[in-house]
């Protein structure tokens, strides 16, 4: 039995498949756009921490063995709702070319140590998914359990099919992603100022047309490839498109030693889903988790700090109020030397804090 969250493909055999994945054209409106009258323009996807649906932790995407973006890991700014949630926004090596479909390969690993499987292996049977977002959407795949689609944010790091004497019970890796982009095309009606060569300004009606993006979805996959052949490829290079496989022989299985490849495919897909309308579907789905550990550990480091600074005052305002008292007193009546210089001794800065 598939266990929830794994990729599943709709393929016709007469034995069970103990893993396939879900076509992602269920809406008959949606159409291949016209790429050749469409400039290209590079986006970048960005990647949030990890989350998974049986445990509080969330953990950074790159303490696992991801590729990395050529110009380095960098974070992304947060707002404050961001950061008590916990989330931890990087950039990725995840880009695309708007409407230019394509197949592309991203890096192959150094063959993994034991520590670096172990922890793959623990994350895919925790439910760990990749939380990944595109233009502020964040990524949906779709799951069928019991002839009911059911729409999921993210992807899971892996899958563990459990112990069953027809399939292997080895962990696999998601090491190949085919990324559908849902586009609206949109026509905005502007007026232009323009001069005249008589010097006359005129005001002319000028339409632009353009791309909005609406939708991000997923379809992720387990593929092993030849890292021999594979790691000979620089990062953006065309790669093979591939289909998922059908043997788990030809799945990615996590294995001490083991290098793997990872590859991904975009697809540019036009809608008539409104810019408006866009955020819809993710309202449409279950509410998610509360992660109530990232948000007290927001608040720990919050207000431990603050304590702090208030402990640090109050002794401040405590002291000087202290001062102010024998300053007071010693101008209001007469006192002995032997009591002038006690009352020098506590006008002394205190050197303990």
């Amino acid at each position: 039995m598939c266990r929830s969250g794994m990729p599943r493909c709709t393929t016709v055999a007469a034995a069970p498949r103990p893993h396939n994945c879900i076509d992602l054209s269920i809406d008959l409106e949606k159409q291949q756009i016209d790429f050749t009258a469409c400039h290209s323009v590079v986006i970048s996807a960005k990647i949030n921490s990890l989350t998974s649906i049986e445990t509080e932790l969330p953990f950074s995407y790159y303490n696992l063995p991801y590729c990395k973006p050529l110009d380095g890991v960098k974070k992304s700014a947060e707002n404050l709702g961001e950061i008590l949630m916990g989330d931890q926004i990087d950039n990725s090596s995840y880009r695309f070319q708007v409407n230019v479909n394509e197949s592309v390969y991203l890096c192959t690993t150094d063959p993994l140590i034991n520590e670096q499987a172990e922890l793959l292996k623990r994350r895919a049977r925790d439910l760990y998914q990749v939380n990944m977002v595109l233009d502020n959407l964040p990524v949906m795949r779709f799951t069928e359990q019991n002839d009911v689609i059911i729409q999921w944010t993210g992807f899971p790091v892996g899958y563990n099919l459990g112990y069953n004497p027809i399939w292997s019970n080895e962990d696999y890796i998601i090491n190949h992603l085919k990324f559908r982009v849902l586009v609206h095309q949109y026509q905005a009606q502007g007026d232009v100022v323009v001069t005249s060569e008589d010097g006359v300004a005129m005001v002319e009606s000028d339409s632009k047309s353009g791309f909005q993006i609406v939708g991000f979805e997923v379809v992720p996959y387990s593929v092993r490839r030849d890292p021999e052949s594979m790691s000979k490829l620089k990062m953006y290079d065309k790669a093979d498109s591939v289909n998922c496989p059908l043997e788990l022989e030809k799945s990615q299985a996590i294995r001490e030693n083991e290098r793997i490849t990872f590859t991904y495919e975009v697809e540019y897909v036009k809608s008539n889903i409104n810019w408006s309308s866009r955020w819809d579907a993710y309202l449409k789905m279950d509410g998610a988790k509360v992660h109530w550990f990232s948000i007290m550990n927001s608040m720990m480091v919050v207000f431990f700090p603050a304590g702090i600074v208030f402990v640090i005052f109050l002794r401040t305002v405590r002291r000087d109020l202290t001062r102010g008292k024998v300053i007071n007193a010693a101008t209001a009546y007469p006192i002995s030397q032997r009591e002038q210089a006690s009352v020098a001794k506590l006008l002394q800065p205190s050197t303990s804090m």
